[in-house]
């Protein structure tokens, strides 16, 4: 059976989802030092519980659909790509998933960002020391569950499940606007979690890695993982969840062709450190989200708070630098972002 047409939908759903949302790690930061509240980190980790749950039933239906986290290189060079990372990104204006919903918005000048992308990639394969395959690189936990503790772990994420589709339907149900309610100019932060989360979840089961952040590092390394996307069906998807997020901005009013001729210099350094960082870890923060944390992957449990801190520190120098800070408060499981600058290009 030819899955393409179903992965591209899915994939549609994923950049369609993450543009009404405001999905950002860079903006997450953000609200953390603005209110001293993680309302996109929750919604993060929704995202994981979701596609670990997806993961699971499909494994209970097909147990050959398991797709363990390969991985190249040494934990501490994780823990050093996530954090140059998070610099990239807080460099750039943005991370992965930002970087394609404010190209998707006619943003001009994240086009640098890419190709910067690939060069550091490039970079970091001819100057890093190389690494032997150091395995699946699984957390291993110092206890063993038994069955009956796995099935109700199991049964509270399917409680929890239950539990979020009511409060995300209910309303919508109500109301009786479906249709108002999948095109409302931004999504609550639930919502786009379960969307992401569901349809990453089986888009992982399918098609195995297939966040662009990885594919990128695949394609310029030339390293072809077994639990990995082919690059044809991978340029599909890509093409896909950009046009997902195109659609969204342009069915939001939103599309506006701008290119601010100061950050592409930003955008080009920013991205140059992102790939060179998405290199070593592997992959950017949406393959740590969608594909590493949820397969709980060591090197993904590493990178990622370490990416955090890189943003974190490199949002304060530039901070102090600029004298300009990015405020971002959420309520009623929506952001609301108030730009440093007129040209930004953080959601």
């Amino acid at each position: 059976m030819n899955l393409l047409p179903v992965s591209m939908f899915l994939a549609f759903v994923v950049g369609f989802s993450a543009h009404r949302a405001g999905v950002c790690t860079v903006a997450a930061v953000a609200e953390l030092r603005s209110t001293r509240q993680a309302r996109l980190f929750i919604s993060f980790l929704k995202t994981i519980l979701w596609i670990l749950l997806i993961s699971k039933l499909l494994l209970l239906w097909h147990p050959e659909l398991a797709r363990p986290w390969q991985v190249d290189s040494g934990i501490w060079l994780a823990l050093a790509g996530g954090f140059i990372f998070g610099v990239g990104a807080t460099v750039n204006g943005g991370c992965g998933f930002s970087t394609i919903s404010k190209l998707a918005q006619g943003n001009l000048h994240l086009a640098f960002t890419l190709p910067a992308f690939m060069a550091g990639v490039k970079t970091a394969l001819y100057t890093l020391p190389a690494s032997a395959p150091t395995g699946l690189a699984t957390l291993v936990l110092p206890f063993t569950l038994n069955q009956v503790a796995r099935w109700l772990l199991f049964a509270a994420l399917v409680a929890w499940a239950v539990r979020e589709l009511i409060l995300i339907l209910a309303p919508v149900i109500k109301s009786r606007r479906l249709l108002p309610s999948l095109f409302a100019n931004r999504y609550r932060l639930s919502t786009g979690a379960a969307l992401i989360g569901i349809s990453g979840g089986l888009l992982y089961a399918i098609n195995g890695k297939w966040a662009y952040s990885s594919l990128l590092v695949q394609t310029v390394t030339g390293r072809n993982s077994s639990h990995s996307v082919s690059p044809d069906i991978a340029v599909y998807l890509f093409i896909a969840l950009l046009a997902g997020a195109v659609f969204s901005a342009v069915s939001g009013r939103r599309f506006r062709f701008s290119f601010a001729g100061d950050q592409w210099t930003r955008n080009l350094a920013g991205g140059f450190l992102m790939g060179f960082g998405a290199m070593m870890v592997p992959g950017g923060n949406s393959a740590l989200i969608l594909q590493g944390l949820p397969q709980l992957s060591l090197h993904a449990i590493t990178a990622y708070p370490a990416m955090v801190l890189g943003i974190l520190i490199t949002m304060r120098i530039i901070e102090q630098y600029t004298g300009k800070a990015l405020y971002v408060s959420c309520s009623r499981d929506q952001c609301r972002v108030e730009k440093p600058e007129a040209e930004s290009n953080i959601p």
